[in-house]
């Protein structure tokens, strides 16, 4: 995340990126873990990795979303990476051999 925006500009943010995931089958999102808090920056660099294990339903069609949210902001609107608000989702790009 980079130059993230928030209502008051020279306000710092506290952020953290929450993972989820939607499968194929469900109409709805699991949440599956978060990374660490990254204090008084617009730029926040997260440390913590996430991974799947090899024997998680993960599909081609598996949807998985990053929230990033800033914890001291109670309208609990999210930021997206580019800046914008709301969600990003990413395909998980995973093929499978026949």
């Amino acid at each position: 995340c980079k130059d993230l925006l928030t209502a008051a500009r020279d306000r710092k943010l506290n952020t953290f990126v929450q993972i989820s995931v939607a499968h194929p089958t469900e109409q709805s999102l699991t949440r599956y873990a978060n990374t660490e808090v990254v204090e008084g920056t617009r730029d926040p660099l997260f440390l913590t990795g996430v991974t799947f294990p090899s024997e998680y339903p993960i599909y081609e069609e598996t949807k998985i979303k990053l929230t990033v949210y800033d914890v001291k902001d109670k309208s609990q609107e999210t930021i997206e990476g580019d800046g914008h608000r709301g969600p990003s989702e990413y395909g998980s790009g995973v093929r499978h051999r026949d």
